[in-house]
This record gives structure tokens, sequence and C-alpha cells, in this order.
């Protein structure tokens, strides 16, 4: 056998040594967290902001699409009982499409920067691909004022 193959016979061994070593019989469990609500903060439901200038006319607002044609609703694989493109132009909270701007509100990440400041990621839009065609991803910076109830939106990277 050559002294290649003897190596490679030897690191394969060596490392399923390793993996056996390390896998032992027993996991170390998880350590335990205590963890209590500190409080609850909110933006108002309408927060929003503005596109950036470069984005292009189609973005400065949200929503563009509430009327797209049949055939493209029949070959959605997203089905819902009220569609964004059925629902009434007015509602009861007072809000309307399209909506001005883009939309602050719905955080799919959120990173703490220390002092009541953190970074939140805007998340992808309105739930669908469909209905989200025309929203921006973001990262936010945001005072929050825990005692206060108070969330404030400082500046926004798109």
């Amino acid at each position: 056998m050559s002294v290649l193959k003897q190596m490679n016979a030897l690191t394969v061994a060596a490392a399923c040594a390793l993996c056996l070593a390390a896998g032992g019989s027993h996991a170390e469990p998880a350590p335990a967290v205590e963890a209590s609500l500190a409080g609850h903060a909110a933006l108002p439901a309408t927060s929003a902001v503005q596109a950036p200038r470069d984005a292009g006319a189609f973005l400065p607002r949200q929503a563009n699409l509430p009327t797209p044609s049949a055939s493209a609703r029949s070959n959605w694989a997203v089905k819902s009982p009220t569609p964004l493109w059925a629902m009434p132009n007015t509602r009861a909270s007072g809000g309307t499409l399209p909506m001005k701007g883009q939309s602050v509100q719905g955080f799919s990440g959120i990173v703490s920067a220390g002092n009541g400041q953190f970074l939140v990621l805007t998340d992808n839009g309105f739930g669908n691909k469909i209905n989200s065609q025309d929203a921006l991803l973001m990262v936010h910076t945001l005072s929050v004022n825990w005692s206060k109830g108070q969330a404030v939106r400082r500046s926004t990277t798109f």
C-alpha cells in the first residue's frame, strides 16, 4: 500500500474515531433560561416611510396592484377568503389602497443595539409574493421606551 493511501486510511479512521467519541451516549441538556416580559411598545399602525427617490415610480406607494386579471388570479397558489384585490378601498380603520409610502409594520428580525435601541428588518410585505410585489425590504433603527409603551422609528436603510 502506498504512503498516500496509508495516510488517507489513517485520516478516515481518525475521523471515524473522533465522531464516535464526540457522539457519546448522552447529550448535554440545554441550560435553563429565565425570561420575563419587560414591557410592551407599539408603533402606530399607519407608520410608513417614503421609498428612496431612485426606487422608481412604482414604489412610492404600496399595494399598487389591487385588481389583477382573472387569468392571473386563477394561477395563484395562495387562495385567500378575501384577497387584497377584492377588498373594498375604504375600511372601518380608515386605511385605503394603495397606501402612501412603504409600510414600516411587520418585523421578521429584531436585534438589540443596547440602550433601548433596536435594529428591525421589515418583513417582505403582506404575506405572499402576489400582494407584496411592491414591498421594499428595509432595516429600521427604533428607540423603544418600555415604561411608556412607545416605539419611535429613528432611521431607515433600504
